[in-house]
């Protein structure tokens, strides 16, 4: 480019296009005199903290040029650059994005006109986005140098000013307003990061910033994939290189001519930090994360240099300037699926945690060939099993045998002792028993009086039917009632007179052991020489196998052992204890697991049968018993398991029973498969050796941890055969979405499906009701993808009038499904379903909708960026 065409963009002031002989300090003058010019018309941008980026050396801060008019802070430069021309003017310039942009807005906002030599292979977008905004657009040149080329003699030939991106004065020191704003905001910065596209924006920055304070350290990012040999050659010889594509395309300038801010960029720039593409979405993704911030892959490149460790961590107070926020959304989608390799960068970040609408697809009939190859079980003519699963355990549900005869009870003893009766109270209670008997009512079937409970409305009355019997059975109970009374009712339960114990409600009552009776056979754990008990969640279940593990198996010093993984708030609660060794195996092998126990002779060893994680890997537990039997040292070790995912499979009491087999503790939830899909009350067992028993209800009384009255009338109750029938529907539904899964062509290449296909072979009882699905590309598994690809199945869903929930945990009726991220810490979240007892039509529909959704994510998004 020629001087004398670089001249014409100097519309006022003494330096424009001829500064490279000016000293750093006249430039400086000039940022601070662009402020009064362009301040009418450029938005006074936030400076702000970004302390998720601090460190004990250095407190980050932003000044948020993603929220300049034009999306950028070229807007600045071109307003500094367009302000000595007359109205009418009309001026050239070459750009592909901002650039343009800023030159457009400018020349309207001024009165002026100007034309816009973009390349070919410019956004659609952004073309018409400078052409709204008044610009006359010319599309020419396979690129941004040719399309520069074109437009310089353009303006050569017609005499007109042409206003380069980043070799002007004028441009570079209106940018550099930024910095003069952020300094009178937040005040002087150690250090300023700022993105190097063609440089006009560090020029103008580094200069005021040098001159206020000579100590402040200027740091350039830069897309790695660019490969400039910064300090090897001068600055300018590597903006002359040629740029490939880049998420930072805002950077992706190439000098054509000789630069008059060469000298300038040569003293400012020490030291530029190159940032990889992952890093640069890694920026994107982080900003919009932890602050709420839309910016482009330029301005996240500063972001980008403190994530990635390659901007130094003790930088003092420090400056990142987020230079736009003119994204595709394309660009957005490719973001927000980064593969973030870090592991404490995933977590801090919520990776370990939306999108365009997505279409119907093919895949219904697959459902239909499965079924049958694939029949349900339980359904064969005099099969044990061919009652509806729920209809057995509901039937006791519906009863409310109970709740009448302790108000008779009640009622009776009253008269006995000549105590008054709280009329309001049982007046109450006797519509509440009206209502009862209309819901039990409305459960049973006209055919065989038998209740008809299903997932849907049947269960809502179940659940309710089941809420106001608590209320019968306990509503005019106390939490703690009196021994005797004169004249005033204390107590409902009459066993609760003249009783010589404690009547604390953690000290429990007969219905508490009732109940443990029942539990102990629906899970299949009865085992002479245990005891189970019934606590109010399972982690209060874990809380007391803890405690009889630090009272009776370990002391300081001593190692425990875990499998890769225990369920999260076990491990946090075990990882607390500093007094003990911890040790955790590689993998879930059974030999591995012995191995490691004995290398470091661990008192106690953590394996669960089924891993709550993507795949649910499995913890041979038959091998473990093989391995340890009269094994040396095992009968002095002890064996915790958490039986939450497999309840019912089998019973590890009688698997570890023979001589030299450590002793076992067993823990679980009780609240979703134990009660049905109802989940009414929050509950837990611990199945403990007999000799420890009193201990563990001690602990369990002092703790608070017992299940509480209300919640024992609330919990459903059910057999064992009740139980397993259902359990093996819910198994049985579950392979066909895996099958149906699987078997789709379009994404079965690109996603791994966890479930237990071999249950049978291990002589297990069911599958259980829990698939995993995971991307093979890593990028694809965090969470706000996931969440996206959620919605959508639940739009499928809709259209197809099928049942699906989105939600955490496991065990109802309806099919859930969620983006499992806390319940797997530690690991990239995944697709995790909850398979429900729904008809086989509506799962093979919840099937489809699922392939359909995934299809249409992996349509999106699992594309390459050159493809893009």
């Amino acid at each position: 480019m020629s001087t004398a065409v670089s001249s014409h963009s100097a519309g006022y002031g003494s330096h424009g296009g001829s500064g490279s002989d000016a000293p750093l300090s006249t430039l400086a003058a000039e940022v601070q005199n662009a402020c009064g010019r362009i301040a009418p018309h450029a938005v006074r941008t936030p400076t702000v903290r970004l302390p998720w980026l601090d460190t004990e050396h250095r407190e980050v801060w932003a000044k948020l040029e993603c929220w300049q008019v034009s999306g950028s802070f070229k807007a600045r430069g071109a307003l500094n650059a367009l302000a000595g021309f007359e109205p009418g003017q009309m001026s050239v310039t070459a750009s592909a994005g901002n650039h343009g942009l800023g030159v457009a807005f400018a020349a309207r906002t001024l009165s002026q006109r100007t034309r816009v030599f973009v390349p070919t292979t410019a956004s659609e977008l952004k073309v018409r986005r400078i052409a709204a905004a008044g610009a006359q657009v010319t599309v020419v040149g396979r690129d941004l140098k040719e399309a520069t080329d074109h437009a310089v003699e353009y303006a050569r030939r017609h005499e007109l000013p042409f206003i380069s991106p980043y070799a002007d004065w004028n441009v570079a020191a209106g940018q550099g307003t930024c910095m003069v704003e952020a300094v009178e905001d937040a005040g002087a910065f150690d250090t300023v990061v700022v993105p190097l596209g063609g440089g006009g924006l560090l020029s103008g920055v580094g200069a005021y910033a040098v001159e206020q304070s000579p100590g402040t350290r200027l740091i350039a990012t830069h897309p790695e994939v660019f490969n400039r040999p910064f300090g090897q050659d001068s600055i300018d010889n590597c903006l002359r290189m040629a740029t490939p594509p880049t998420y930072a395309d805002g950077l992706a300038v190439q000098h054509t001519f000789a630069n008059p801010l060469a000298d300038v960029l040569e003293r400012l720039l020490s030291e530029v930090r190159s940032v990889s593409e992952n890093e640069i979405v890694l920026g994107i993704y982080a900003l919009l994360h932890e602050h709420s911030l839309l910016v482009e892959g330029a301005a996240a490149t500063t972001a980008a240099a403190l994530l990635s460790g390659k901007a130094p961590e003790d930088t003092g107070r420090t400056l990142l300037v987020l230079s736009g926020g003119n994204i595709s959304s394309s660009a957005l989608a490719r973001a927000i699926v980064a593969e973030v390799h870090d592991e404490h960068l995933r977590i801090g970040l919520g990776l370990r945690r939306n999108v365009p609408v997505l279409e119907k697809s093919e895949v219904a009939g697959l459902g239909e060939q499965l079924a049958k190859d694939h029949p349900r079980p339980g359904t064969a003519a005099g099969s044990p099993d061919s009652v509806p699963p729920n209809s057995r355990w509901a039937e006791s549900s519906l009863s409310l045998n109970d709740a009448d005869a302790r108000a008779e009870d009640h009622q009776r003893y009253l008269e006995a002792v000549s105590l008054p009766k709280a009329k309001v109270a049982h007046e109450a209670l006797d519509r509440l028993r009206d209502l009862a008997d209309g819901l039990a009512q409305e459960l049973r079937s006209p055919e065989s009086g038998l209740p008809d409970v299903a997932p849907g409305a049947q269960e809502d009355v179940l659940r309710l039917l089941l809420r106001v019997r608590e209320t019968l059975t306990n509503g005019l109970e106390w939490a703690s009632p009196a021994y005797d009374q004169s004249r005033r009712v204390n107590f409902y339960d009459t066993s609760a007179q003249a009783a010589g114990g404690v009547n604390y409600a953690r000290y429990g009552t007969n219905d508490l052991r009732t109940l443990e009776l029942g539990l102990t056979d629906m899970l299949g754990l009865a085992h002479n020489g245990t005891e189970l008990l019934a606590t109010s969640s399972g982690m209060a279940a874990y809380q007391v196998i803890e405690s009889l593990l630090l009272r009776h198996a370990v002391e300081p010093g001593d190692t425990i052992g875990y499998a890769p993984y225990i369920y999260f708030e076990a491990a946090e609660q075990l990882e607390g204890l500093r007094f003990l060794n911890h040790v955790r195996a590689e993998r879930y092998d059974a030999d591995l697991l012995v191995d490691m126990v004995e290398k470091h002779d661990a008192k106690v060893l953590f394996a669960d049968p089924v891993n709550n994680v993507a795949g649910l890997p499995v913890v041979d537990l038959r091998r473990l018993a093989e391995l340890t039997e009269r094994r040396e040292g095992w009968s002095d070790r002890w064996l915790v398991i958490d039986g939450t995912m497999v309840s019912g499979a089998l019973n590890v009491f009688d698997l570890f029973n023979q001589p030299g087999h450590p002793q076992i503790l067993y823990y679980e939830s009780a609240s979703k498969y134990a009660q049905f899909g109802l989940d009414l009350q929050m509950a837990g067992v611990c199945v403990v050796p007999s000799h420890l028993a009193a201990a563990a209800r001690t602990i369990r009384r002092n703790t608070g941890t017992i299940l509480y009255p209300d919640a024992l009338a609330r919990f459903p109750r059910a057999d064992r055969g009740a139980y397993l029938n259902r359990m093996v529907q819910m198994s049985a539904n579950a392979r066909v979405i895996a099958d149906v899964l699987r078997a789709d062509p379009r994404i079965a290449e690109h996603i791994l499906v966890g479930w237990v296909d071999d249950w049978r072979d291990r002589d297990w009882a069911h599958g259980g009701a829990v698939l995993t699905v995971e991307f093979r590309r890593a990028g694809l598994n965090n969470r706000d993808g996931l969440e996206a690809v959620i919605e959508r199945m639940l739009g499928n869903a809709r259209a197809r009038g099928v049942p699906l929930v989105k939600g955490l945990s496991f065990g109802f009726s309806t099919t859930r499904i969620s983006a499992a991220s806390a319940m797997a810490q530690g690991s990239d979240p995944f697709l995790r379903f909850s398979v429900g007892t729904h008809a086989q039509e509506a799962i093979e529909q919840q099937a489809a909708a699922a392939a359909d959704a995934v299809s249409e994510y992996l349509r999106t998004f699992d594309t390459p960026m050159s493809k893009a």
